[in-house]
């Protein structure tokens, strides 16, 4: 018996696996696999870089309440804005600030704005009362950012509207400063503090338009004080010169111009009585449209002129305007023809004590020769009493009388572009 033969490698056998070691496509197997995966790492972290910002938009320091980094305002604007931002806070606490950048870089407006106002931490710690205004230039984007504490005055809505309404048109014209400065007022005065910026900020539009307002709104009361002017200082030189004229005769001096002392007291009393009740009336009607012209002299100085000729024609005219004698109707001469009229008219009443209340009437200065004459005409005689009821309701005029039907009434940050 022969023993096994050792287990021995033939030349053939290992020259054949040393040539399949050799082989590129085994030999570099593992190296390739090592590779490809390397290779899907970092088209991985590639892409996840790629769908981020390089590096997040830094904030500016806050060393103003306008910061324009992208020269859209010149020195002269952005210190007119910055000084009205300043002393709204100093009377207020309200701070107010504008940031002004060329480009987002990428960045979402929304968030920067947050991170903006974070960073800046406007307002005050216990009142979160601070807004930012951010302006977008190369993305034509902007947005306000409102703390919490002016949210429930300044609302979405209306930060939506000054955007929309106020800011854009203006931004659309390249009329940036007009557009900054018109939106923050329209934000200031949305607060209710009392606060008066400078008028040199108003849009010269805005102040045209409020200009042509106020001058129509003033029409109606121009017009009427001219024509109660008028009156007013006729009767307050007829007053002037009845008193310096007429007031304090007496005696001899009353026959001396030519009356009757009988008459003279009639007419005294008439007179006085009927010019101090013009000048009270048109006095007092002077200030209907002298109260709604004062509410107009802040828009326009053209308003004074309303209160203006009022104090003209009370106190001036009187001084400058000398009539030398009364009209007719507030004249002797029409009285002493009133008590010719009288006398024909008591011929047609046949009693004596109807015509002594006739003649005591007149004495009295209540007395109107055309009523006489009607009551006689209607009731065949002169009756006393229904004569002064007459009087009376002609004398004063009807009025009315106007009030609700008691109805109620209940009242039911933003970004944009241009």
């Amino acid at each position: 018996m022969h023993p096994p033969a050792a287990a021995a490698t033939s030349p053939s056998n290992s020259s054949h696996a040393w040539a399949c070691l050799r082989r590129p496509d085994v030999a570099n197997y593992g190296e390739k696999e090592t590779r490809m995966k390397v290779k899907y790492l970092v088209t991985f972290l590639v892409l996840l870089c790629c769908s981020l910002p390089l590096s997040a938009l830094e904030v500016p320091p806050l060393s103003a309440p306008v910061t324009d980094l992208a020269g859209l305002l010149n020195s002269e604007q952005a210190e007119q804005l910055n000084k009205m931002l300043l002393d709204f806070q100093t009377e207020t606490s309200n701070q107010f600030a504008v940031l002004i950048i060329p480009s987002l870089e990428g960045e979402v407006l929304e968030s920067y704005s947050i991170r903006v106002a974070e960073a800046w931490a406007l307002g005050e710690a216990d009142k979160d009362n601070g807004l930012l205004l951010l302006v977008a230039l190369a993305e034509r984007r902007l947005r306000i950012e409102v703390g919490y504490g002016l949210e429930g005055v300044l609302t979405d809505a209306f930060c939506g509207r000054v955007i929309d309404h106020t800011i854009v048109p203006y931004f659309k014209k390249e009329q940036y400063f007009q557009g900054i400065s018109a939106g923050l007022l329209d934000l200031i005065r949305q607060t209710g503090d009392e606060f008066s910026p400078d008028s040199a900020l108003e849009p010269q539009a805005s102040k045209r338009s409020s200009r042509v307002g106020a001058y129509l709104f003033l029409i109606m009361p121009f017009l009427m004080i001219v024509v109660i002017s008028i009156f007013l200082g006729r009767n307050r030189a007829f007053s002037r010169l009845f008193k310096s004229r007429y007031d304090d005769l007496e005696g001899d001096a009353i026959r001396a111009a030519g009356m009757k002392p009988r008459l003279y007291h009639v007419w005294k009393k008439q007179t006085r009585t009927q010019l101090k009740g013009r000048v009270v009336g048109l006095a007092v009607a002077g200030s209907i449209p002298i109260l709604p012209s004062l509410a107009m002299i802040p828009v326009t100085p053209v308003a004074l002129l309303i209160p203006g000729l009022y104090l003209f024609a009370l106190l001036i005219v009187p001084l400058i305007w000398r009539p030398e004698e009364l009209p007719y109707s507030l004249s002797y001469k029409k009285t002493e023809d009133d008590y010719g009229k009288l006398k024909e008219l008591m011929k047609e009443v046949s009693s004596e004590e109807e015509r002594q209340e006739m003649l005591k009437l007149f004495l009295a200065g209540t007395v109107s020769i055309a009523l006489m004459r009607t009551v006689i005409q209607k009731k065949g005689h002169f009756d006393r009493q229904y004569y002064m009821s007459s009087y009376r309701s002609s004398s004063s005029g009807s009025g009315s009388s106007f009030s609700g039907g008691g109805g109620s009434f209940g009242g039911g940050g933003a970004s944009g572009g241009w």
